[in-house]
């Protein structure tokens, strides 16, 4: 079972399609031979062999779509690694597109794609645009390009000091620590200002700064098998950062305990790649639940949830 929890599209009458959506989806249909209900019911994000087949034909419609809610939803389906090769069409996009929702949704899909190889490209569109304030996960992935790095952080550092707790309410935790764990000096001046803070999700992320983790919880550890012959309760991929609010989600949907120590994802950032780990949960039913982690490539990790029996 995967779960897409990173975009949702606007809200208008579930069993209404536009005639626009309509062609999009019988194009789709006559040249791969899959059929879908509704643009954003296309599972892109969680089957790649999907994504590998529709994602060419969506790229096509893009200058065809004049509905702004079916160019956002088209726009959803590339917020998967596997989009890294049409970074350059998204950006574009973003430097065309006129609607403010379809524009935050490329944001996010900018912020799933950004890499070594993207940055600067992103960073010069984002400068050209002079447009409200782009998500700071973003601008946090742009900084880890040298040639770039300290004008972003100048950039990170003015939103920070300009935050409204709308703003702040829109980062978890781990998010606001990813940031202040920059080691930009000023950025870290500023986190360090906020222990005060009257917004308790950003004091709270000031006090954990105060006592970091760098070492992997003695609840977790590595093991030697997988999880592929247990009985699955439900899986999914998401960036790092992303992981204590999907992790939340499922704890209330299958009833288990979400440990404290998992909201911490610096030690996260020293695991072996494509080796999974095993942590075994507290559920609120009679019976045995572990979750099991596996760190894909950079900022990627991979989740399942099973039940050992």
């Amino acid at each position: 079972m995967s779960t897409d929890l990173i975009l949702e599209m606007p809200q208008r009458d579930p069993e209404t399609t536009t005639a626009e959506e309509q062609a999009l989806l019988q194009d789709i249909s006559q040249r791969t031979g899959l059929t879908f209900s509704r643009l954003w019911g296309i599972p892109a994000q969680q089957d790649e062999q999907i994504a590998d087949l529709v994602l060419p034909i969506l790229v096509e419609w893009v200058d065809f779509l004049s509905d702004p809610r079916v160019r956002a939803g088209l726009y959803t389906r590339f917020h998967t690694k596997r989009a890294a090769p049409y970074v350059k069409q998204v950006i574009a996009w973003w430097r065309k597109e006129k609607d403010p929702i379809a524009q935050d949704f490329l944001v996010s899909v900018l912020e799933k794609l950004a890499d070594k190889f993207s940055a600067i490209d992103i960073w010069t569109a984002f400068q050209e645009l002079h447009r409200p304030p782009v998500r700071l996960g973003l601008l946090r992935k742009l900084a880890g390009h040298p040639s770039i790095s300290r004008e972003v952080k100048a950039t990170i550092l003015h939103q920070l000091q300009s935050f409204t707790e709308e703003k702040v309410a829109e980062l978890t935790i781990p998010q606001l620590l990813a940031i202040a764990r920059m080691g930009d000096p000023e950025i870290e001046q500023w986190f360090a200002s906020q222990g005060n803070s009257k917004n308790r999700r950003l004091a709270r992320a000031v006090s954990r700064l105060k006592i970091p983790s760098q070492t992997t919880p003695s609840s977790i550890s590595y093991s030697n098998g997988s999880p592929d012959q247990l009985p699955e309760l439900t899986s999914f991929e998401c960036d790092l950062i992303d992981l204590p609010a999907m992790l939340d989600q499922q704890a209330k949907t299958f009833r288990f305990k979400l440990p404290e120590q998992l909201l911490d994802l610096s030690f996260f950032e020293t695991w072996e790649i494509h080796r999974w780990a095993r942590f075994a949960l507290e559920s609120t039913k009679p019976r045995t639940l572990s979750i099991w982690f596996r760190v894909k490539e950079e900022d990627a990790i991979e989740v399942r949830v099973t039940n050992d029996l």
